[in-house]
């Protein structure tokens, strides 16, 4: 992946492919029964596991196989065929391969039970409990795997809590999310302590796409989000998250920077991420349009414009088909992260070769901050 291009690569999204009893392997024995398996309730996603399910990793000849690959892995196979898609010391080797620095990781499947949830709080924390223990549990040992712990924020108090178990867990960044959800509504004043203690712990606000509300109510079975005629597709992200997908988080992102989030907590950053970058430059623009107005003759007006505040605490990742060198030309290089969405098969099989085709007039310390400085500069060396 790295041939001829930049050495130092950081990768702002990966996921693991969680096995069926990825949440109940971790969880309180209290709710250990009352937490859903991950489904693999179809014959493609049971061939594609096989033994691994009571296994927890691919065969000896699976992974030679894979390694084959070498730094082109992501030209290889996706989703739970993917070296390292559920083994953290097989995820090790697939960092190696493909020469990274830092890799970012989120759950996949595993995110539904914790945030579409309709059977009260407890369920819903425990929940997000045992999932963090279980993504901490696959990035502990090595310092490279970035984990992202899970928050739901429909009760402050018990948001509090779960903020200090994340910090104790040792993962680095905190998923919150981002649209309505069931008993869901964003009260940043509410949330006051929990903005507080992740600013003060180094911990990183991310929000990730997810599925819609309706989708998530049509599933089969957790794990059953993806039609399985869309993992046989040519990677391109499906039209129903990219079409509308940036609305809702940046609706998030106006209420933090409105509310005066990011304004009294500067060394809070967050990292928005799949959803494309191509509208953020419009979005700044507006979002400075906007505090002119509200604020005009109020004299309350924020220290730091709107964008401003995008530009010193947040962090997007572009999809790789989209032109990066016309976002940072239309707004700053210090905005973007390259990702790879591995294993899932949206980051495409070449990533840096689409990246790169976009900046050919970008400058070397452009690039440099695309692949790696940037990452680097809101999550730490």
């Amino acid at each position: 992946m790295t041939d001829g291009l930049p050495r130092l690569i950081c990768d702002a999204d990966s996921h693991i492919m969680e096995l069926p009893d990825f949440l109940r392997q971790h969880a309180d024995p209290v709710l250990r029964d009352a937490l859903p398996r991950i489904a693999m309730d179809t014959d493609r996603r049971r061939t594609m596991v096989g033994d691994a399910i009571t296994l927890g990793h691919h065969s000896a000849e699976t992974v030679a196989a894979l390694t084959a690959y070498g730094g082109d892995l992501l030209a290889g196979p996706k989703d739970y065929n993917a070296l390292g898609a559920f083994n953290g010391q097989e995820r090790r080797l697939a960092v190696d391969l493909l020469g990274l620095r830092r890799q970012l990781v989120f759950p996949s499947f595993a995110v539904v039970p914790v945030f579409y949830n309709q059977q009260g709080s407890a369920l819903t924390y425990g929940a997000a409990r045992a999932l963090n223990r279980a993504m901490a549990a696959f990035c502990g040992g090595d310092n490279r795997l970035t984990g992202v712990g899970l928050l739901p924020i429909d009760d402050p108090a018990l948001a509090q809590e779960e903020i200090e178990h994340i910090i104790r867990l040792g993962l680095h960044a905190v998923w919150v999310p981002h649209q309505g959800l069931p008993g869901y509504a964003l009260r940043p004043r509410s949330l006051e302590p929990v903005w507080a203690r992740m600013a003060e712990a180094g911990l990183v606000l991310a929000c990730h796409i997810m599925p819609p509300l309706d989708l998530a109510r049509r599933m089969t079975g957790i794990g059953e989000v993806i039609p399985p005629e869309t993992l046989e597709g040519d990677d391109m992200p499906r039209s129903d998250q990219v079409v509308f997908a940036s609305e809702p988080v940046q609706a998030l992102l106006g209420r933090l920077i409105f509310d005066g989030v990011l304004q009294r907590y500067p060394a809070l950053h967050c990292i928005i991420v799949e959803f494309g970058g191509g509208w953020v430059p419009e979005m700044m623009q507006r979002l400075d349009a906007a505090a002119a107005q509200i604020f005009r003759g109020a004299g309350r007006a924020p220290a730091r414009r709107p964008s401003e505040q995008v530009l010193d605490q947040c962090l997007f990742t572009p999809y790789h088909h989209e032109d990066v060198g016309a976002m940072i030309r239309a707004s700053d290089s210090r905005l973007y992260a390259f990702s790879t969405d591995y294993p899932h098969i949206e980051g495409g099989r070449d990533p840096i070769a689409s990246f790169d085709a976009t900046m050919a007039d970008c400058t070397e310390a452009q690039r440099a901050a695309f692949y790696a400085g940037n990452f680097l500069r809101v999550f730490g060396e």
